[in-house]
């Protein structure tokens, strides 16, 4: 039994090489390149901006925790630093001093794009509070 060969079918091929040419025009086709570049900065752009506000918004949150732990802290052991201000309260009718304690925590933030610190007047820097209340016994 004869084994059946393939047909060669010339209008298959020729639809395989149109296909074939067309695609390595296309690759060496340079005709979108600028159009993406003009996208593709003020994105990238866009992209670093976006990221450096939910970095800095990040960065404060954790140091106003740091600073509220600090000053929790501070005020039930009563080691206070320098920093430290101390307010005293007297409420009426009470034999009970109370104290505020407020405390300063001032650390950097990582900058992602480096030209935008002369936008920002205060640098980049984050400054938070605590505070806490300070009981004692009269």
């Amino acid at each position: 039994m004869p084994t059946p060969r393939a047909r060669k079918d010339p209008f298959s091929q020729k639809v395989i090489g149109v296909k074939i040419s067309r695609a390595v025009k296309g690759v060496q086709d340079e005709s979108g390149s600028v159009e993406s570049a003009l996208v593709l900065i003020p994105l990238l752009i866009l992209f670093l901006v976006t990221m450096q506000i939910g970095v800095a918004i990040n960065f404060r949150n954790i140091d106003r925790t740091f600073a509220q732990s600090e000053a929790s802290e501070r005020a039930i052991s009563g080691q206070f630093i320098s920093d430290d201000r101390v307010m005293e309260v007297n409420p009426f009718g009470t034999f009970n001093t109370l104290g505020i304690l407020v405390t300063r925590k001032i650390s950097s933030i990582p900058i992602l794009i480096p030209f935008i610190g002369s936008f920002i007047n205060r640098g980049h820097r984050s400054e938070v509070t605590g505070i806490a209340v300070i009981e004692t016994l009269s």
